[in-house]
């Protein structure tokens, strides 16, 4: 019996390590081959005492559809975003059959229930390093790796010069 128990629990360690391998690869390769986006932010929240510093991300896409455009729709899909010159997104359209243009993507958005149905568009946070939050109060756009299917990567933070804080 000790047999048996020693091979399902290595067996069980097993598939978690290929499990996690595979999500680290997966982020890897939208990384790696993902289309960079900037999404704009409005006000944030610096701080939370269980978590450490962090930023709230508030997105300010222009053209979101109100309300009632949201509350028909599946509680997750696809929306099409436009790309500016500087890569600033906007909405575009939920999907449909029509093909993307060159300056449009995919990305997978939640429907949030509450005060009210929004579209949640990427992770609502952005963790930094303890002590280095001024750093980060230039901040006016997330940057996202965005893949072929909608999923997306927070990579960073922008100025208002569309310039990367380091």
């Amino acid at each position: 019996m000790p047999k048996v128990r020693f091979g399902i629990a290595l067996f069980m360690l097993l598939v978690a390590t290929v499990l996690m391998a595979k999500a680290i690869n997966d982020k890897e390769t939208l990384l790696a081959e993902g289309r960079e986006v900037l999404l704009e932010i409005g006000p944030r929240d610096p701080r939370s005492l269980m978590q450490g510093d962090y930023m709230t991300l508030r997105y300010g896409v222009a053209d979101m559809p109100d309300n009632m455009a949201v509350s028909g729709k599946p509680y997750q899909g696809l929306a099409v975003l436009k790309l500016d010159e500087n890569r600033v997104a906007s909405f575009a359209r939920f999907a449909d059959e029509m093909p993307l243009g060159d300056a449009e993507v995919h990305i997978r958005y939640r429907r949030t229930r509450g005060w009210g149905d929004t579209l949640r568009l990427a992770p609502e946070s952005y963790f930094f390093e303890e002590g280095t939050a001024e750093r980060y109060e230039a901040a006016r756009y997330v940057i996202l790796h965005v893949g072929g299917d909608g999923s997306v990567l927070i990579t960073g933070l922008a100025d208002e010069n569309f310039k990367k804080i380091s």
